[in-house]
């Protein structure tokens, strides 16, 4: 979604509910560079609030992270790697999407995304600065967990997401949103 659009806001209730503690930040351009890995070890969500706009060309330990593989982290000045499964899961922020490339745009990457729009952009007068805020206290910190609980008991009932979009849709929707020469060449020739 576009800049004011409450993406962040909506990231940080969720890390406000889970805690900072079992969060990691890191984007998916990032994952597959030495030493950053291990960053996922012992955490439940990778939160990454603005992936920006560099296009990407490796998802293999993207899609190791969603698959339930074992992972081996490289840790500085260690002579082992740290192996395990991480059984968290990642929630991206962007702007614009970034162009994934090579073997990135493929089934097996749109497989495992679910695109949340966030097409609202607010106007300055209309952004309250300290929605945040009122979004931590322990009450609605409460009422988010509440939410999510709900949630999960309706993904467990269902065994999968109210609405799942085929994966042509999903890489039709993505392609369309992180490249615009796709588009021009789509709607135009």
């Amino acid at each position: 979604g576009p800049t004011d659009s409450r993406k962040s806001t909506f990231t940080n209730a969720i890390i406000g509910v889970i805690g900072t503690a079992t969060v990691s930040s890191l984007p998916i351009q990032e994952l597959d560079k030495r030493f950053q890995l291990q960053r996922l070890y012992r955490k439940r969500l990778n939160a990454c609030g603005d992936l920006g706009a560099e296009s990407f060309s490796r998802v293999s330990v993207f899609k190791r992270t969603t698959g339930g593989d074992i992972l081996e982290g490289e840790l500085k000045g260690a002579n082992r790697p740290l192996s395990f499964v991480w059984g968290g899961k990642h929630l991206f922020d962007a702007n614009d999407l970034p162009l994934p490339t090579g073997n990135a745009d493929s089934e097996a990457f749109y497989n495992r995304l679910l695109l949340f729009p966030f097409p609202v952009k607010m106007s300055k007068d209309q952004i309250d600065r300290s929605y945040g805020e009122k979004l931590a206290t322990p009450e609605e910190r409460s009422g988010i967990l509440n939410w999510m609980l709900d949630g999960l008991e309706r993904l467990e009932r269902q065994q999968g997401f109210t609405e799942v979009t085929d994966v042509s849709v999903i890489h039709e929707q993505y392609k369309r949103a992180s490249d615009s020469v796709y588009c021009f060449v789509s709607d135009c020739c």
